[in-house]
């Protein structure tokens, strides 16, 4: 049956690994302690949490997907910052709270309101 038969309406859904903070930082200092002449650097990673912060709810907020599903969100992070953030677009947070990194958020399909 079309979809149209069944009276239902389209949504979207956007699924993203956006790599726990932790991770990315320990990621980035392994691959960055030893240089083209072997000698051990000292660098600061390139994106710190506030600038991925940013571009993560820009390209969340211009997907204007229905639903967002986030993997390897680290959960203090995700209630401290991607919560705010992200009800301010029209979404409310849901957290899987166990070993498994997996978060989402729910968007408000009928009228963008919070409920």
């Amino acid at each position: 049956e079309k979809l149209e038969e069944l009276n239902q309406k389209p949504f979207s859904i956007l699924s993203w690994n956006i790599l726990a903070q932790s991770l990315y930082e320990s990621h980035y200092v392994a691959s960055s302690e030893i240089n083209d002449h072997n000698l051990r650097r000292c660098d600061i990673h390139p994106h710190p949490w506030k600038k991925r912060l940013d571009i993560i709810i820009k390209t969340l907020s211009h997907s204007q997907s229905d639903i967002i599903c986030l993997q390897e969100c680290e959960l203090q992070l995700f209630k401290s910052d991607l919560v705010p953030a992200m009800w301010e677009l029209g979404y409310e947070g849901v957290a899987q709270e166990d070993d498994r990194p997996t978060l989402g958020f729910v968007h408000d399909c009928v009228d963008g309101a919070h409920e």
